[in-house]
């Protein structure tokens, strides 16, 4: 296989030592050898350099954020010193699969044309699910009008490709991922590929998520599912917009399920051909019954 020098980006606040050890050694002994280790230190309380010292390896790097910055920051700053030609996501608390570096590398060097490639992932600790999503672009981009398909720790993409368009993650989100992604998507026109296999494995603790992050997380969900619309140069009315995401959020009544499919249509007949129609559709229909159901 080609050789190509990569870069993985870590960034680690306040991390669980046990954990932190075990992404890192995760990443060291993977089959493809060809890469730095960038750990962002977003202000720790106590230093990931300690949390870590008894693993001595030169390709880790340790870039340290004078206060904590939070996630969009310290990912930007990693991608921006890093040196590889194509960049990986990790956290400082999931596990990868020893061949996850190979494959991604290996897809991106066969596949030009391709901008992002992410894997399926398996959930450990608290909560056990594999996370699953469709595998070509248009699809993928038909997933990402309603929603994240993308498990951003197994996600790779090409610096080249960030530098190209001046891509950042953006701090006005709190779901930062599915901001970027979606904005790649129906703004840049960026072409992604998930590869159907678990190169990740991802771990869910009991605290993870909030109910204060909760409402703040539907929140941004509700703003990057309103701006999605407008990159597709679609214009809906605000009670077609709110049938619509009451589907979305599960909270519709059969009125509610008239309209929104009233709305789809329109919809498939506005969009043009950078995601799949029938896909969208079928998401939606699916996404109606589960509503129906509930009643």
């Amino acid at each position: 296989m080609e050789r190509t020098f990569v870069s993985v980006i870590m960034p680690a606040f306040n991390a669980n030592k046990k954990y932190i050890k075990e992404a890192v050694l995760s990443i060291l002994n993977q089959t493809y050898a060809d890469f730095e280790l960038i750990i962002i230190d977003d202000g720790s309380n106590i230093p990931v350099s300690e949390l870590i010292s008894d693993i001595n390896d030169s390709r880790i790097k340790i870039i340290t954020n004078e206060k904590n910055m939070g996630l969009p920051f310290s990912l930007n700053r990693g991608i921006k010193v890093a040196v590889g030609e194509y960049v990986f996501r990790m956290d400082a608390d999931d596990i990868c699969v020893n061949t996850r570096l190979e494959k991604q590398v290996s897809f991106l060097n066969s596949n030009l044309d391709i901008d992002i490639v992410a894997s399926y992932a398996l959930t450990f600790g608290a909560i056990k699910k594999r996370y699953k999503s469709k595998t070509l672009d248009k699809e993928i981009k038909a997933e990402m009008f309603w929603q994240n398909p993308i498990v951003h720790p197994t996600v790779a993409f090409r610096k080249s490709y960030f530098e190209k368009n001046k891509i950042e993650y953006s701090d006005e989100y709190l779901a930062e991922d599915y901001e970027l992604w979606s904005r790649l998507a129906f703004e840049n026109h960026c072409r992604f590929h998930v590869i159907p296999e678990t190169l990740l494995y991802y771990r869910m603790h009991d605290s993870q998520v909030t109910s204060k992050k909760r409402e703040k997380l539907l929140e941004s969900e509700e703003k990057i599912f309103k701006r999605n619309l407008k990159l597709l140069n679609i214009n809906i009315s605000d009670s077609n917009f709110e049938a619509l995401y009451k589907i979305k959020s599960n909270h519709s009544s059969f009125v509610d399920i008239v309209l929104a499919l009233n709305t789809m249509r329109l919809i498939r007949r506005s969009i043009k051909s950078e995601l799949s129609k029938s896909i969208l559709m079928m998401i939606f229909l699916k996404s109606a019954i589960k509503n129906l159901l509930k009643k």
